[in-house]
């Protein structure tokens, strides 16, 4: 199973390494006449972007524009607006910064530095970075790091008209843009930016066909140090569906996935072993419904709504809803004498709520509303039936599922 979740991941990004060099979503730029263009733009996530990289169509040439070029642009829930830096700072001229906030005061972000822009003036909020300062009171010339907290400052200055302090304000994103919509709400001057914060969530249905392997071992049972009864399942389809959330403004490729799936099993078991100066042959037979949880991460190596590769894994919830566990026993004696036949209910022995680990990995494939995936998924843990004295079990199951993704 490890071999082939291997070879299937390699083949897929050998497959689709080519196309991962520029990833292009849908989106809009807007000229300096203040006409509006849709097509497809470069996605730079986590990057400083300097200059906007646009296509009118999928198969059309790529166009770059400047800060100079363009008023501001959108893609992937992301507002970018063209913003003229002071002459004394690193990035001098036009830029693009992402927006945070508008209203009374516009709050944007380039790199890793907030800015605020109120009635034509920009104002930068430095870096929390340490500083050396000198020690109060002690003339020795020691100094001591100490957080510089000038943007706390700036921030006060400003919000105090609305007498709120940004004395608990930390340097990010959500502080920083719960702060400055606090104040454009108290001037009554406030644009909720809610695509830009708000959860993506994907729904998927599927069906899957695989085949699963359980292998049950015994320690110290019928006076043995080490008995082992290997079951097996016919290849069968179960179903289900799933639901994936991130967070755009954070990561678009990250997803936190939850899972649901039904399922019905029949397992079969065999071994044979001396006891009691005979020939014991034991026939397994498990028939069972279940209920199986995966929850954990999915990883898209191409962000948005392109063709994407992808790995996910995490742990796996199992309940078990309907059971039925039986022991067929029969033990022929070598001296001729009447031999035994018994039929055991053993289904105390069934484990009602198994966990394992599992891992997957995937292609996506973009359709008109929807989009198809196929992925080959393993599961390793605990199994089906076992004891709390002597008897364990181990379950491994491999499944190939295709289904759609909304």
């Amino acid at each position: 199973m490890r071999l082939s979740l291997a070879t299937f991941t390699l083949l897929l990004l050998a497959l689709t390494t080519p196309g991962l060099a520029q990833d292009f979503r849908e989106g809009y730029i807007v000229t300096r006449t203040l006409d509006t263009l849709h097509g497809q733009i470069s996605y730079r996530s986590g990057r400083t972007i300097n200059e906007c990289e646009f296509k009118p169509s999928k198969k059309a040439p790529v166009v770059k524009y400047t800060g100079d070029d363009l008023a501001s642009f959108e893609v992937d829930y992301t507002v970018y607006h063209s913003v003229k830096l002071a002459s004394d700072t690193l990035n001098a001229g036009t830029v693009f910064m992402s927006v945070l906030a508008l209203g009374e005061i516009d709050l944007y972000k380039f790199h890793r530095f907030f800015f605020l822009l109120r009635e034509g003036e920009l104002i930068g909020l430095p870096e929390p970075l340490l500083v050396s300062v000198d020690r109060p009171g002690v003339l020795d010339g020691s100094k001591y790091m100490q957080k510089d907290s000038r943007y706390v400052v700036i921030l006060n200055q400003i919000v105090s008209e609305c007498s709120i302090n940004a004395n608990e304000t930390e340097y990010n994103e959500r502080d920083m843009i719960q702060l400055i919509s606090a104040f454009n709400s108290c001037n009554g001057n406030s644009e909720k930016l809610s695509e830009m914060t708000r959860l993506r969530v994907n729904f998927q249905a599927f069906v899957s066909y695989g085949t699963s392997s359980m292998d049950l071992s015994y320690k110290g049972k019928y006076a043995l140090a080490d008995l082992h009864v290997p079951f097996t399942r016919d290849w069968m389809f179960s179903g289900g569906g799933s639901i994936d959330l991130s967070i755009p403004r954070l990561t678009d490729r990250l997803f936190v996935t939850a899972e649901l799936w039904y399922g019905k099993y029949a397992f079969q078991g065999h071994f044979e072993t001396r006891y009691l100066g005979g020939n014991l042959s034991q026939e397994h037979s498990i028939t069972l419904t279940s209920l199986k949880i995966p929850i954990g991460l999915r990883y898209d190596f191409v962000g948005g709504q392109a063709n994407t590769p992808y790995v996910k894994g995490g742990l796996e919830i199992n309940h078990v809803i309907k059971s039925e566990y039986k022991t067929y026993d029969t033990i022929v004696y070598p001296w001729g004498g009447d031999d035994y036949h018994d039929v055991n209910n053993q289904n105390d022995d069934v484990k009602k709520n198994p966990f394992r680990f599992w891992i997957g990995t995937g292609y996506v494939i973009r359709l008109s509303g929807f989009r198809l995936f196929v992925e080959l998924r393993g599961e390793y843990g605990g199994g089906f039936v076992g004891d709390s004295l002597d008897s364990k079990s181990a379950f491994a199951e491999l499944n190939l599922l295709t289904g759609i993704r909304f």
